[in-house]
């Protein structure tokens, strides 16, 4: 391991800068999965020593419901109460030059500037889910920089970005009114998945579709609980651009933290993660040694060449690369 790759935790604990770009190599293409192993190592050790209460909460929903006006809200009001606040806000990356905008720190220019929060974008190299596949290190190296609370914003692309209730102690989803059968949107994913249902944009001409929209999720998701004895969700009718909700959607918040805690399903959740965190390890390792680009463009091009490429058999030529 290369003296670049070393941490130094004092560093990322005073300083932004060196928080961001230990991030930036956990991110890297370039770095490998040994060395990130290694990185992650020696925060693993410092993590063990510390005494930080730390929460991960993943907020997710479609294009255009506000999520980030909604998270930094929600991150204003925990820097208020002194809890150093890390969001990591993931953006869609291009499929075909692999680029990002990163506009999310744009959006949160109130929350990017406070002095006990961090806002970090980061493209998802056009993975699946909605997420980074470093996203759990970057998580644990918030942890060791002393953060209080992490708020992780998915993509939001559609239903399927729900990997953040997999990462995450609580998993929000936020609801766009007027958009349908509620219904069928708890068979969805993202709202299945979801702990509290935030019925966003309850203001202006489209409060009453978000209050009729709320009433209808809730007897959807009781008819649910009962066929499948499922534990209740909470629902929040709330607004980013008035106090509409704010106060009730901390309070489910909580609500939820404290039942968790006291039953043992925080601790249970936790463990849940760490074997998906390792299987997930196990898979990119396999894909990086194993299944390399180079490897495979190599063997496509060996195999697909000249005019017998339209009589390939796609399936047959696969098993051959194993």
């Amino acid at each position: 391991m290369t003296e670049a790759l070393k941490v130094n935790i004092s560093e990322i604990q005073t300083s932004r800068r060196s928080l961001a770009k230990l991030i930036t190599v956990l991110e890297s293409s370039h770095t490998t999965h040994e060395q990130r192993g290694e990185i992650c190592a020696q925060l693993w050790a410092y993590k063990l020593k510390q005494n930080n209460e730390c929460r991960v909460i993943g907020f997710s929903g479609p294009p255009g419901v506000g999520k980030s006006t909604f998270l930094e809200k929600f991150g204003l009001h925990l820097c208020g109460q002194n809890k150093k606040v890390a969001v990591l806000a993931v953006d869609p990356s291009s499929p075909f030059i692999g680029g990002s905008i990163l506009a999310d720190k744009t959006r949160m220019q109130g929350l990017s500037v406070h002095e006990n929060a961090f806002v970090r974008p980061s493209p998802n190299r056009s993975q699946s889910g909605g997420l980074h596949h470093s996203t759990r290190d970057v998580i644990l190296a918030c942890q060791v920089a002393g953060f209080n609370e992490i708020l992780i914003e998915t993509v939001g692309a559609g239903q399927s970005e729900v990997d953040a209730a997999f990462v995450s102690d609580l998993f929000v989803s936020l609801y766009m009114p007027g958009t349908g059968d509620s219904m069928q949107a708890i068979k969805k994913g993202l709202v299945e998945a979801s702990d509290i249902v935030v019925v966003h944009k309850a203001d202006g001409e489209t409060k009453t579709r978000a209050m009729t929209s709320a009433k209808e999720l809730i007897e959807s998701l009781h008819l649910r609980v009962l066929a499948e004895s499922e534990a209740q969700k909470e629902v929040v009718v709330a607004s980013s651009l008035t106090p509409q909700g704010h106060d009730e959607f901390i309070e489910a918040l909580e609500r939820l933290c404290l039942a968790r805690k006291k039953n043992g399903a925080w601790l249970e959740r936790q463990k849940t993660q760490k074997q998906n965190w390792i299987r997930e390890s196990i898979e990119l390792l396999v894909k990086e040694r194993f299944l390399g680009e180079r490897k495979i463009r190599d063997f496509l091009g060996k195999n697909t060449t000249g005019n017998s490429a339209k009589d390939i058999n796609p399936h047959k030529i696969a098993a051959k690369f194993l």
